[in-house]
């Protein structure tokens, strides 16, 4: 994470396609990631094809077009592990590891789609198209979700995979919603309520453990951080006897509260502007100590966004890089999603799917309106 190395998608098709035509609008966009599986589309809006890839070993494969596109979804992607690692012990001293792998792994990939300018702006039914390995078959739905909530209010980081469901979320409501892909049971839902009524970010720790993390106050109208401005870190407990839907609802444990102050004081790269802003993005995947804010700092030559290592155990701000930011006024500034990329010790194969290329995107255009409208107006199709 915010390491050059090997990680790029040159070896795909769409972006070979738009470096030889120089338009950089063509390369795929990345919408998520499970371990080091890479799901990608081919635009940001309007998505119809998909890839999955893993950028190690340059294994592609292509989705079948979307039964119907929409100007706006929201993607989850979930998989099954490749390989389950059981470790023994041996004695005090020694340890062994038998390694069993799933060759067949399931996964599934779950677009949640903006319901209609017309409807109601909150609603708990909610329309998704949703791709499964097991059939090789995109399939449309309508669910009714426990609780509503308004598609417009989504956080901008993408659905989150946890314990074989996706969950979402919105900025302003107090809880998150999973959804079950993989279950036939009417698409089960599960809700997690949060340990504050408004979440900052979400994650999944390296130890599996769902953790939230919240910047307090919002932007910082004084030149400094005061003792109240703190990061706060809870983390979800499995040990309540409690349960929901046949699911352990668990504890919330305040783990960490980080002055903001010290990041200040500590550190020279924060200049003492009048306006401030620190944003939780993720925790490191291989750090569980570790975890990334965005801190953006308004100065008299524009809006400045760092990138920030806050280590909860420790109390220490490092910074990672800085870049300014295009905006003419710091309330503006686009915030940015993170997708967590992480190499395990054996990589996964890309899995290959057997269809009619020609035939389904065929079938697509004779069946999707929007792309049959772009079509008839010769809007080229890559």
């Amino acid at each position: 994470m915010l390491k050059r190395g090997r990680f790029s998608l040159n070896f795909l098709p769409r972006y070979q396609s738009a470096a030889k035509e120089k338009v950089i609008a063509w390369r795929p966009v990345v919408v998520g990631a499970y371990n080091d599986l890479v799901l990608c589309c081919a635009t940001t809006y309007s998505q119809r094809d998909y890839f999955i890839c893993n950028p190690y070993t340059k294994q592609w494969v292509a989705l079948p077009p979307v039964p119907d596109c929409r100007a706006v979804v929201t993607v989850g992607f979930i998989c099954e592990p490749y390989y389950y690692c059981n470790r023994r012990e041996e004695n005090n001293s020694t340890s062994t590891s038998n390694i069993q792998l799933n060759v067949n792994y399931k996964y599934a990939i779950v677009l949640l789609l903006k319901p209609h300018l017309l409807g109601p702006r909150t609603c708990p039914k909610l329309e998704v198209q949703i791709f499964s390995s097991e059939t090789g078959k995109w399939t449309e739905s309508v669910v009714l979700s426990p609780r509503s909530f308004c598609f417009d209010d989504l956080a901008r980081n993408p659905v989150l995979a946890y314990k074989g469901m996706l969950y979402w979320w919105t900025e302003c409501d107090g809880y998150m919603i999973g959804l079950d892909p993989f279950s036939n049971n009417n698409r089960q839902f599960h809700v997690i309520d949060f340990p504050v009524g408004e979440p900052g970010s979400v994650s999944v720790s390296r130890g599996g453990r769902l953790r939230v993390y919240e910047v307090s106050n919002g932007w910082v109208e004084t030149r400094w951080f005061r003792d109240e401005h703190v990061v706060s870190v809870w983390e979800l407990k499995d040990d309540d006897d409690d349960k929901v839907d046949g699911r352990r609802v668990g504890k919330w444990c305040l783990l960490s509260t980080v002055p903001l102050a010290r990041m200040v004081l500590e550190n020279p790269f924060s200049s003492p502007s009048f306006k401030k802003k620190a944003v939780g993005l993720a925790f490191d995947p291989n750090n569980d100590d570790i975890l990334y804010l965005a801190f953006y700092d308004d100065r008299k030559e524009g809006v400045y966004r760092s990138i920030v290592t806050c280590n909860i155990s420790a109390k220490t701000f490092k910074q990672a890089t800085t870049r300014r930011i295009i905006s003419d006024s710091p309330f503006k500034i686009p915030l940015i999603g993170v997708i967590s990329f992480t190499v395990p010790w054996l990589p996964t194969p890309v899995p290959r799917l057997e269809y009619n290329h020609k035939d389904m995107h065929a079938a697509h255009f004779s069946t999707c309106g929007w792309c049959y409208g772009r079509r008839a107006r010769g809007v080229r199709f890559e």
